[in-house]
């Protein structure tokens, strides 16, 4: 009953009192064709019935079971079903049933292969219709637990990691800079339209901009409806519908243009199957691939531990772009040994690092003859060979990185997300990387 708790004062005795209305006054909502054939051969198994009502954006679903063997029906799920949402294209990746089957999450991947997991209210009709790399049009809308209006989207960093790498970017363009001026970095988060996942499938916290707004009655609750979006840059965007009751709105009376966040539960379902032969799947993850791309790179922090830390910035890196690091033995210090293997798949690179602390140590670097000689050498292996150079520095607890060939190093291993700056071992573990 807990998505209930997003509408009603007392949700346990209102939300059994809609159910049953659902049931008593609803349509039955006609099950798919697919639906049908599997419980034709399945005549043994349970087979489910979905009652709507009434008919407005939001609706009450409740859920019913008819049981073959004892002869009876019986209801056993209810959600508030947001039957108005708008249109994405999603490829299903994985299926998140319940017990029963009666309800269940979604996880997909859209065409930049971003994640995203909701709950399908009609997961019941609707399981057979899905199949990994299935694309469909699905109905995106959420609805809010709690939400607030941001009064003031910025905010002000005055110390750490962030504020010194200002300082580096401000000497690296003008080397007589005063940076003892810049004594804070200002952020502004007004554009940011963002949901990220929580820990229960389909729940999420959002960011957005209310773009319309409109209010129904839904049986004696108000309700506001608000057109936003739950993503929104030069790659893609998701719009989405974005209910909140009175019960949780409480004297805020969102307006067109307010930024909003909070926490909601998603839902979509789908409208109609989109036929394509492309998968997007290999451009996405079963989770959400930069924040399972850090927590690899987190996790690798301790195998790469004894190497020089720009080696080990540069391995991270790529370990976070969803590549493997194997170290090579360079226990002499040989410059022409590589200092690590990358590898992803079939896909195999040598990988020299050039890395040194400006002032304080002398780089071993390679000619461009020994260069196109382990060139050559990786190529008989069946490997290429990469060449990257990192200036480090060391400022308070902090190591700072400037890497060189990050274009060169992205021809390789795909986007990535550069590491610019790490604590030093001993202090908290911290690792801040530029989400360009």
């Amino acid at each position: 009953m807990s998505y209930w708790g997003t509408i009603y004062e007392n949700p346990k005795e209102q939300a059994l009192d809609a159910l049953r209305e659902a049931v008593k006054h609803g349509e039955v909502i006609p099950v798919s064709d697919t639906r049908k054939e599997y419980n034709q051969t399945h005549p043994d198994e349970p087979a489910f019935l979905a009652y709507e009502y009434p008919q407005m954006p939001v609706r009450v679903l409740t859920i019913c079971r008819t049981d073959p063997v004892e002869k009876i029906i019986e209801a056993v799920n209810g959600v508030p079903f947001l039957k108005e949402g708008e249109p994405n294209v999603f490829e299903v990746l994985t299926l998140n049933p319940d017990d029963i089957g009666s309800e269940g999450t979604v996880e997909c991947v859209s065409k930049t292969g971003e994640s995203i997991t909701f709950l399908d209210p009609l997961f019941c009709y609707n399981q057979h219709e899905y199949a990994p790399g299935k694309k469909f049009e699905f109905s995106l809308a959420a609805i809010a637990y709690n939400i607030e209006w941001l009064e003031n989207p910025e905010f002000e960093i005055d110390s750490g990691p962030t504020l010194e790498a200002e300082r580096e970017r401000a000497l690296k363009d003008d080397p007589n800079a005063d940076v003892a001026a810049i004594t804070s970095v200002k952020f502004s988060m007004a554009n940011m339209r963002c949901l990220i996942p929580r820990e229960e499938p389909g729940d999420i916290e959002f960011q957005t901009a209310v773009e319309s707004v409109e209010w129904f009655d839904f049986l004696g609750v108000k309700m506001c409806k608000m057109r936003c979006f739950l993503r929104d840059n030069e790659q893609e965007k998701w719009p989405a519908i974005l209910y909140a009751s009175g019960k949780v709105l409480k004297e805020f009376r969102p307006q067109i243009g307010q930024i909003v966040r909070g926490v909601a539960l998603l839902q979509a379902w789908p409208r109609r199957e989109i036929p394509s032969e492309t998968l997007w799947i290999d451009r996405g993850s079963s989770k959400d691939a930069a924040m399972e791309g850090i927590m690899r790179a987190f996790a690798a922090q301790e195998y790469l531990s004894d190497l020089h830390p720009g080696v080990s910035a540069i391995a991270r890196t790529i370990i976070a772009a969803g590549w493997d690091v194997i170290k090579y033995n360079k226990e002499d210090g040989d410059p022409q040994i590589p200092d690590f293997l990358a590898e992803r798949g079939e896909k195999q690179i040598n990988v020299w690092v050039q890395a040194a602390f400006s002032g304080t140590e002398k780089p071993n670097v390679l000619s461009s003859e020994e260069k196109t000689f382990l060139e050559g050498e990786s190529k008989l292996m069946g490997q290429d060979a990469l060449f990257v150079t990192v200036e480090c520095k060391e400022k308070g607890d902090y190591y700072f990185f400037d890497i060189k060939d990050t274009d060169l190093m992205e021809s390789s291993f795909g986007h990535l997300s550069i590491i610019e700056s790490v604590r030093k071992p001993g202090t908290e573990d911290y690792m801040e990387t530029d989400l360009d």
